[in-house]
């Protein structure tokens, strides 16, 4: 056989240099800017790199100074803990903002505009708060910070939960900056009158708060956020809690990082995803961890879908009994893949003598992750050589 041409390896330059964005939740950032904005006009805008969002108004960017623009400092570490590492790594395709420029969170009417905006975003799964601050860094939170925060929060809470009667499934990111651990875990204290509490809200440390929102959105439904480690934090950035205080601030529902020893040796990852539900007492509805709220999610969308798919289709006992079918191959589909667990049952039924109507009832059993590995042993005397 002949060798037409000298052995080479040739490097091919492609047009479409989009990154792996397979399992990414796209974010609607919801951001004060210092910029002019009027609010009867709020806006999304759609962004592909830091670099698009970090230019002038005039320029279609939401500002150019990250120092006086918060949402501009937010962006650069969120976007650098989204890029891929290697060719595996799920980065961001994308992302979308709203720019709430100097109007306060007192203004709640306007705010709730922003979530409702923000849903029109389909392909979003999740929104992020930027802008939540204390008035003084160095004392307590107060009660009125706290009034204003929740009431946004729970404004924020009811549109997410709209949103998921009609498919569009989704959480929310928040934190407060210059907040201490104290003044995070107030935020969600059953025992306060004034508390969220809610599978769909999601309270993070303020010092990394760029950096685990951005964890949270590069890690694909079915993987603990607290599994992957960070891809911009060392073990050297991270804040050294007690075992206590990090079980006090998990058990309030905050998410943060800590140090975690593994085969590689220290490695920088969330301690464990967890919600603002976290608090509540005996949960009924189960869903207080991210991962199985977000395990379930994928599941609703799924068969979301696939009900929409006959819509205004006759209305026959076929299309009641084919879209059983179907709602039984996605379980089953989602329970050969791990992530969920026998006993997931939908039943799909029509709904008495009202016509047009089709009920889909019953339960769905996320996979656990694991957070325990209890080890026994004991020392044997050696025997001799």
């Amino acid at each position: 056989m002949t060798i037409e041409e000298n052995p080479y390896v040739e490097i091919t330059e492609l047009e479409d240099n989009s990154v792996n964005g397979d399992g990414a939740y796209i974010p609607v950032i919801i951001g004060q800017t210092g910029n002019t904005v009027s609010e009867d006009d709020l806006k999304v805008q759609t962004f592909e790199r830091y670099e698009e969002a970090c230019a002038t108004q005039q320029n279609k960017g939401i500002g150019i100074d990250p120092t006086t623009n918060k949402s501009l400092a937010f962006l650069k570490p969120f976007l650098d803990e989204c890029k891929p590492q290697t060719f595996e790594d799920i980065g961001l395709p994308k992302f979308h903002f709203i720019d709430m420029g100097d109007i306060p969170f007192t203004n709640g009417e306007v705010w709730a505009d922003a979530f409702e905006l923000a849903k029109t975003k389909i392909d979003s799964k999740v929104e992020i708060i930027v802008g939540f601050k204390k008035a003084n860094a160095a004392e307590d939170i107060t009660s009125e910070e706290i009034a204003t925060i929740v009431g946004v929060l729970t404004s924020a809470n009811t549109s997410l939960k709209n949103a998921a009667k009609r498919g569009n499934q989704r959480q929310l990111y928040f934190t407060v900056e210059d907040a201490t651990d104290a003044d995070m875990i107030e935020l969600t204290k059953t025992t306060n009158a004034t508390k969220i509490q809610s599978s769909r809200i999601l309270p993070m440390e303020p010092k990394r708060f760029p950096e685990i929102a951005a964890r949270y959105c590069v890690t694909p439904y079915y993987v603990e956020p607290g599994f992957l480690k960070f891809r911009t934090v060392s073990p050297d950035d991270v804040d050294e809690r007690t075992q206590a205080m990090e079980k006090t601030l998990q058990n309030a529902g905050v998410n943060f990082i800590r140090k975690e020893m593994v085969s590689e040796g220290e490695i920088a990852r969330i301690c464990a995803g967890v919600s603002s539900a976290k608090t509540i007492v005996n949960n009924p509805y189960h869903d207080e961890l991210p991962h199985i709220r977000r395990n379930v999610d994928h599941l609703l969308e799924r068969i979301h879908r696939k009900a929409s798919d006959i819509l205004k289709d006759n209305e026959t006992s076929f299309a009641v009994d084919m879209l059983q079918t179907d709602v039984d191959d996605i379980i089953d589909d989602e329970i050969k893949l791990r992530r969920m667990q026998e006993g997931t049952k939908l039943t799909v039924s029509e709904a008495g003598t009202t016509p047009n109507y089709i009920k889909i009832k019953g339960k769905a059993k996320a996979v656990n992750a694991v957070y325990y590995v209890d080890i026994e042993y004991s020392i044997q005397a050696p025997q001799a050589t």
